[in-house]
């Protein structure tokens, strides 16, 4: 086993994640899923609609079967893509779409206990809520 001293080692800003080129780190910063720049509220909205298509062709021209997810506002009436797409280098296949954007003024959030009472429980005077 070698051990190296006195070695730079990158960390990410936003995640654990180390790398042993700055470049490299970079790179995984800018596409990084902690990056605020990354977190889409769309993804927690009730507009957002998900729907899986087939991409039948690469490249090349040859043909292939791969399934990408596609992303639409109901709200705004929008084609939206991911920072996947950016990252994977497929913004020639997203069309006329749309970045997800990080804040909408069309966001409401999806309720995703509809059954559940809203607002906090009363409890009585008598609670002690200490653990001990």
């Amino acid at each position: 086993m070698k051990i190296l001293l006195n070695r730079t080692v990158y960390q990410c800003e936003h995640c654990t994640a180390k790398r042993l080129t700055k470049q490299s780190m970079v790179r995984h910063e800018q596409f990084c899923k902690r990056n605020p720049k990354n977190r889409h509220a769309c993804f927690d909205c009730q507009h957002l609609v998900r729907a899986t298509e087939e991409a039948a062709v690469d490249e090349h021209g040859n043909l292939v079967t791969a399934k990408r997810t596609v992303f639409t506002c109901a709200a705004l009436g929008k084609d939206l893509y991911s920072y996947v797409a950016e990252r994977k280098n497929m913004l020639a296949y997203v069309g006329d779409a749309e970045r997800v954007p990080l804040q909408c003024p069309s966001y409401e959030l999806e309720n995703l206990f509809p059954d559940a009472p809203f607002g906090t429980p009363s409890l009585p005077d008598s609670f002690d809520s200490s653990p001990f």
